[in-house]
């Protein structure tokens, strides 16, 4: 969860890009990694919180919990993960406000294709089927 405040005199709409990584210190807990770009409004003078669900990164890593603090990563070049990112690129894949992650289904599956690239392994045609049934923005 970020909370941000917007001190400049217009509204602006900051963006997190597809491939950000977020590190925390701890070696036991997991790292993350947003698979699309996230855009956040911010209203002049305004602020808000906003709550950025990002994929797991190390799975066999300790879960986050609402004590873990995170510093922004570099956004990753990987080509196995930076082809990941292209066939989502025009994919419904956010969680729209007040939705759970689902992870029996499109977020279970996006989350096992991260660990397998993370782990070294390459996207399988399955794979990109099942990306390719995923609905359209």
């Amino acid at each position: 969860q970020f909370n941000f405040v917007n001190k400049t005199g217009k509204d602006t709409i900051l963006v997190f890009p597809a491939g950000l990584t977020f590190h925390w210190q701890d070696i036991e807990d997991q790292n993350g990694i947003i698979l699309q770009d996230i855009a956040v409004a911010l209203n002049k003078g305004a602020s808000c919180k906003t709550m950025i669900y990002s994929f797991c990164i190390n799975e066999h890593r300790h879960a986050s919990d609402v004590t873990s603090i995170y510093r922004f990563g570099p956004i990753t070049n990987a080509a196995p993960m930076v082809e990941l990112l292209d066939l989502l690129k025009n994919k419904n894949i956010n969680l729209k406000a007040g939705e759970q992650p689902d992870i029996m289904g499109r977020v279970g599956s996006l989350q096992t294709m991260v660990w397998n690239l993370t782990e070294g392994n390459s996207l399988t045609d399955l794979d990109r089927d099942n990306i390719g049934k995923l609905e359209n923005k």
